[in-house]
């Protein structure tokens, strides 16, 4: 019987490892969020917008890949501590972290309660254009998806997400999300 690929059958991009062990290459492509359970929430409409988008971006290019033999693994991981934000140096929820390239959003609302804007060359999106995605896993595929050694830079929690740790009664009151 011939194996269909994911994208194929029409079945999620997350890969299993099975399908990611016939492929010389893998892009892993990290997914950070804020935990939001203890606060009653499962998550926020922007995160759960951006991570639906990239496994859309990600059904659609794995055909691409596939051809050059590498596969696209998403791993979700939540933010549910100060200390594993600090561990990996979170910046901002959601978060997308492609080999050394971090997409993240840059300008809006600071606490999350309004919208978020992503930079791609000069201009703001109110999510992060496919261009930026597509650029980032070409280049983890030029680089092999190897993260160059760098020297390790200072890291300090921003402070609305040491409030969103710290002060549960911000985030309960106001319905902050803790979201750059």
């Amino acid at each position: 019987m011939e194996e269909k690929s994911a994208s194929q059958c029409g079945c999620s991009p997350q890969l299993h490892e099975t399908e990611t062990n016939h492929r010389s290459r893998v892009i892993t492509v990290q997914f950070l969020e804020l935990d939001m359970t203890h606060i009653g929430a499962s998550s926020c409409s922007a995160c759960m917008s951006v991570e639906d988008q990239l496994h859309q971006m990600v059904t659609e290019l794995q055909p691409i890949f596939e051809k050059v033999d590498t596969a696209i693994k998403i791993e979700k991981k939540l933010v549910t501590s100060l200390e594993q934000a600090k561990t990996l140096q979170f910046k901002a929820s959601p978060s997308i972290r492609i080999a050394e390239i971090e997409i993240i959003p840059t300008k809006g609302d600071i606490l999350g309660l309004g919208e978020r804007y992503w930079e791609w060359n000069g201009t703001f999106y109110s999510s992060p254009p496919t261009a930026l995605v597509v650029d980032a896993l070409l280049r983890a595929y030029a680089n092999n998806g190897i993260v160059p050694d760098k020297t390790p830079t200072s890291y300090e929690v921003p402070y609305y997400l040491q409030e969103y740790f710290v002060n549960p009664s911000v985030k309960t009151q106001s319905g902050n999300c803790g979201c750059s």
